[in-house]
């Protein structure tokens, strides 16, 4: 037999290939707590008579101011005076805006009093009575 001959040239480089997906990896931590939510919120539906409707949160009792049309207030037994919180309040009713008009301690109950107006959307001075929504958040 003859002698070896030469190493021919490397060839070039094949198609890479797939491979398979590695094993899941193990579960993290459990991540810190979320902070706590709003647990003294106050929310309800009042009737255009003043009346409660719903009483979705908390609790509260409404009327109307005297016999004023469009004229609300809402006494919150459990938001002391001069604590802070954001009151929001709505109304489905299409010509009309419900609005916060003040925040005080009735006088004779020493409650918190969140009085409410609802005007026609068109005018900041006529005043309409209609149902509307509210919520109050306290600040924490």
């Amino acid at each position: 037999m003859g002698p070896t001959g030469a190493t021919g040239p490397t060839g070039a480089q094949g198609v890479p290939g797939v491979g398979l997906p590695g094993a899941t990896g193990a579960t993290g931590a459990t991540g810190a707590a979320g902070p706590a939510g709003a647990a003294n919120v106050i929310a309800g539906w009042i009737n255009t008579d003043g009346s409660t409707k719903t009483v979705a949160a908390g609790t509260f009792t409404s009327s109307r101011i005297g016999t004023q049309v469009g004229l609300y207030k809402i006494l919150l037994p459990s938001v002391a005076p001069g604590a802070a919180f954001v009151p929001v309040v709505t109304t489905s009713a299409a010509d009309v805006v419900a609005r916060v008009t003040t925040v005080k301690t009735d006088t004779a109950t020493g409650f918190t009093e969140v009085d409410v107006t609802v005007n026609l959307f068109t005018s900041s001075t006529t005043r309409r009575d209609a149902e509307f929504t509210f919520i109050i958040v306290p600040v924490q």
